[in-house]
């Protein structure tokens, strides 16, 4: 792939007793080993923990030139002191609830470095996000302002979900607010869609 992608996971368990984080570490292989030497990657995640940025920082002994952030839309439990090498933002964005009213997505550093990074990206991976509560939709909506002007407007969005429901769910909600980007069904579970190398992303 020659374009820049845009990695979006859904919310999880950091501390679970079988918490296992081997599809992480095989995902950033994958995106260190096989993706063109161009692409970069810009992160975003609706979940609290940190699991991501802390396999990159196991992965990598340097800051890695691939990825241009870390992006906690709805906030994290991590020490806010971001110590870690893939984030460096001076303040939290406060933890939003699966069930919070839209209203509660209040403009913040993070947010705003990340939405102005997302605008300008071709090509968009989702993996377990629904968009389904207010505050993602939220997100959608302020695409949607957006999208006759810059490249997100016809964007491709690679979604990976093992439920057929909750795919068309997904599609349906993009094409709403971005009716000219493409859409790749993945019916899929993260690690079945590894294994069968990334179907969707061909090309």
């Amino acid at each position: 792939m020659s374009r820049d992608v845009v990695w979006l996971f859904g919310r999880g368990l950091m501390d679970a007793p079988k918490v296992d984080t081997f599809a992480i570490r095989r995902f950033l292989d994958y995106l260190g080993r096989e993706v063109g030497a161009g692409c970069r990657y810009l992160l975003l995640t609706t979940n609290w923990d940190f699991l991501l940025q802390r396999e990159i920082d196991v992965a990598f002994s340097a800051p890695w030139p691939k990825i241009k952030g870390v992006f906690h839309l709805n906030g994290t439990v991590e020490d806010r002191l971001y110590a870690n090498r893939s984030r460096s933002l001076p303040r939290p964005t406060p933890l939003l609830l699966e069930d919070d009213p839209a209203e509660r997505r209040v403009q913040t550093i993070e947010g705003n470095w990340a939405f102005n990074l997302m605008i300008w990206e071709k090509v968009f991976v989702v993996v377990g996000m629904s968009f389904e509560c207010q505050t993602d939709k939220f997100l959608l909506h302020h695409l949607s302002e957006v999208q006759d002007d810059l490249p997100i407007g016809e964007s491709l969005w690679v979604i990976v979900n093992p439920d057929r429901a909750s795919l068309d769910a997904v599609s349906s909600r993009i094409l709403k607010v971005l009716p000219r980007a493409k859409v790749n069904l993945v019916c899929s579970t993260f690690s079945r869609w590894q294994d069968e190398g990334f179907p969707g992303l061909e090309g």
